[in-house]
């Protein structure tokens, strides 16, 4: 699963959800949660409180504070790559979950389609201002034609 901090109020509804929804069942759960630095990341306690023993947070912040510290606060720093991925060892075969501005969701989709995983593995939902999810829905339908 991802998230950026586009919309925290829906984001937080979204991932909620899901995290319930996997979290008593037989399945990891890796969650990368994208943002500026610690003071934009949206509803952490919360995560923590959903996550189970099979579950792991990782967060990237682009621009970290002085305070933000990595490794501790945070595990990478800049923006969500395909190397951070391999770097987890998830598996491919995976259900991948995200949400966010349209940029963030069409880096996501685009490296999970570089690593080769299977259109119906990939799952997300829009959020944003109708021009967003207009142009949005034309990059769907050209990546849908493709997978």
């Amino acid at each position: 699963m991802f998230k950026d901090s586009h919309n925290k109020k829906i984001n937080q509804s979204f991932f909620s959800s899901l995290i319930n929804k996997f979290k008593n069942k037989a399945k990891n759960i890796t969650l990368i949660q994208c943002d500026t630095n610690s003071d934009n990341l949206a509803f952490q306690d919360e995560i923590n409180a959903l996550t189970g023993k099979k579950s792991k947070s990782i967060i990237v912040y682009s621009m970290p504070l002085a305070k933000d510290v990595l490794g501790k606060d945070y595990h990478y720093k800049g923006f969500f790559t395909k190397g951070i991925l391999e770097d987890l060892n998830v598996s491919l075969e995976s259900d991948f979950y995200f949400c966010g501005s349209t940029t963030f969701m069409a880096n996501i989709s685009n490296i999970l389609s570089d690593l080769g995983v299977k259109r119906d593995h990939i799952h997300y939902e829009f959020f944003g201002p109708s021009e967003e999810f207009k142009m949005y829905e034309s990059y769907k339908k050209n990546i849908d034609k493709i997978g």
